[in-house]
């Protein structure tokens, strides 16, 4: 099954705003910190409940050529805000099975 287009992705993620995410840390088997967070999109940007800083939608569209992919490291130094991106797009809400999400990938993590 093909992803679906990038805007159909970003509406599912506006949709989502303000309810209850976790980065990776929450599914690894090893010690690594797990972090919930919530979030809220104004126009063009995501504004992490964690973080001092927004990332643009560009952003998303730019990592969402790469989904799914492992974990937050193979963006981390090209797009901002890693940890947040790889935990909205791997979540199940967002995916809604169209591509491999955290629940297919909890035994690699």
């Amino acid at each position: 099954m093909p992803k679906p287009e990038f805007d159909v992705v970003w509406s599912r993620i506006v949709e989502q705003q303000e309810e209850v995410f976790r980065t990776i840390g929450c599914y690894k088997k090893t010690s690594a910190k797990c972090s919930e967070f919530t979030y809220r999109i104004e126009g063009e940007y995501f504004y992490p409940s964690k973080a001092k800083y927004k990332i643009s939608k560009s952003q998303f569209r730019k990592a969402y050529d790469l989904v799914p992919f492992k974990g937050p490291g193979v963006i981390c130094g090209t797009i901002r805000g890693p940890s947040y991106i790889w935990a909205v797009f791997h979540d199940p809400r967002i995916s809604l099975k169209q591509w491999r999400d955290v629940e297919d990938m909890k035994d690699e993590l």
